[in-house]
């Protein structure tokens, strides 16, 4: 017997993949080709990719810790940047999710996950 998960909201299932690209990368300009692996944090609600990481090798605990850490906390606006790039929160004013922040929020999903499936 198999059942569905219904997703009504951003942040109520985040899925984490991880794949080897097919292609090799260099750390440095003239350093050894190494293989690197692609870890995605993807919303499944919005589809969204509120983060994603490119590691050297393969990726570790510590990778997927970070990776989650991203998914959380909203990327800062940078200097140059527009009110285009400001992320529109539906519902929230953009002032609550500044001060929450600590800054102008660049236009990123973040959510705190209520179920990670990998």
């Amino acid at each position: 017997m198999s059942t569905r998960v219904v997703v009504h909201r951003p942040g109520q299932v985040v899925v984490l993949d991880s794949t080897r690209l097919p292609v090799l990368l260099r750390e440095a300009v003239f350093g050894e080709a190494v293989s690197a692996m692609l870890t995605l944090g993807l919303g499944f609600c919005a589809h969204s990719l509120p983060a994603f990481r490119l590691t050297f090798g393969s990726d570790t605990s510590s990778d997927v810790a970070m990776l989650l850490c991203d998914v959380m906390l909203p990327l800062p606006m940078r200097d140059g940047w527009g009110e285009v790039m400001e992320w529109p929160y539906p519902g929230v004013p953009a002032q609550l999710i500044a001060e929450f922040a600590g800054h102008q929020v660049a236009a990123l999903p973040f959510f705190e996950p209520e179920t990670v499936t990998m």
